[in-house]
């Protein structure tokens, strides 16, 4: 299970989650992922995107605060971690293609 550094947490959300999109916030119901918590954790202007660094920051720390790998740094890509991560990708896919 491949290790996800921020780093690399942030190459992969660099065009953003568009968390107004209803086809995005479906994908990342249908994960598991809590929106109102990681609208809050996340979307510090409130424009429904987690998309500057800042806010990707906040993110990759609400995705790290599910693993247990003793690092801040870093998650395992596995676990609720790993689903989570793998949803906001799938999610910044989305968002991409739609905008």
């Amino acid at each position: 299970m491949p290790s996800i550094d921020r780093s690399t947490f942030g190459r992969a959300l660099q065009n953003g989650v568009n968390l107004n999109d209803p086809g995005v916030r479906a994908k990342l119901e249908a994960a598991g992922v809590d929106i109102a918590m990681l609208k809050s954790a996340g979307d510090i202007d409130n424009d429904g995107w987690i998309k500057s660094s800042a806010e990707l920051d906040k993110a990759f720390k609400l995705v790290d605060d599910f693993d247990r790998n003793g690092s801040s740094k870093s998650f395992d890509n596995s676990g609720r971690a790993g689903q989570t991560f793998q949803a906001l990708v799938a999610a910044a896919e989305s968002s991409r293609r739609r905008s």
